[in-house]
């Protein structure tokens, strides 16, 4: 899985391509976890998770996603902009579109 991270004044965006599986869901998540701890610099920002590398995705990935949510559920409201959420998807690609679909 190739990583991109990409820090911006008012928000962090990350690129994913290749398959987000359980070799590759492992990367995404140590690249990922400082940004999403509240107590770091990088945990003040809202961060765009952008999918449209990613060409598969298996449950490990599912697994992943919901542990990057989870942990940025934890992050305090505040250190984001209202409205504005601290962790989102974008740009996800039909093949993952559909397991997520069928996950939930």
């Amino acid at each position: 899985m190739d990583i991109q991270i990409d820090q911006r004044s008012n928000r962090i965006v990350v690129y994913c391509a290749g398959d987000l599986d359980a070799a590759g869901a492992p990367e995404l998540e140590k690249a990922m976890k400082p940004l999403v701890e509240p107590l770091t610099e990088e945990g003040r920002l809202p961060i765009t998770l952008d999918l449209s590398g990613v060409t598969y995705m298996s449950s490990a990935g599912v697994r992943t996603l919901l542990f990057l949510f989870k942990m940025a559920s934890r992050r305090p409201a505040d250190l984001a902009p209202e409205g504005v959420p601290l962790l989102r998807l974008a740009n996800i690609s039909p093949p993952v579109q559909q397991v997520l679909d069928m996950a939930g």
